[in-house]
C-alpha cells in the first residue's frame, strides 16, 4: 500500500508545473489523508526537489563560464 500511495503522490506532484494553489492544496490533502505514509511522501518530495535542482544546476553549468567549477554537496551524501 505504501508504494501505491507514494506512486499516486509522485504522479500528482509531477503534474505540478507552476505555483498552483489548487494543486498544492490537493497535494496537502492527499498527504493528510495518508499520514501513516508520511515518510514515503517526504521521500517522494525530496527526490523531486533533487531532480529539479540537478536540472537547473546542469543548465547553469552548461550555459555558465567554462572555467567555472562547482562542487555541491546535498544532505544524504549526494555530490554533484
Amino acid at each position: 500500500m505504501s508504494s501505491e500511495v507514494a506512486d499516486s503522490y509522485l504522479s500528482s506532484l509531477s503534474d505540478l508545473k507552476m505555483s498552483s494553489r489548487p494543486q498544492i492544496s490537493m497535494l496537502t490533502m492527499l498527504a493528510e489523508d495518508h499520514e501513516q505514509y508520511a515518510a514515503d511522501i517526504v521521500r517522494v518530495i525530496e527526490e523531486q526537489i533533487k531532480k529539479i535542482f540537478y536540472f537547473y544546476l546542469q543548465h547553469w553549468m552548461a550555459t555558465g563560464h567554462p572555467s567555472l567549477k562547482v562542487k555541491v554537496e546535498l544532505a544524504g551524501g549526494f555530490v554533484f
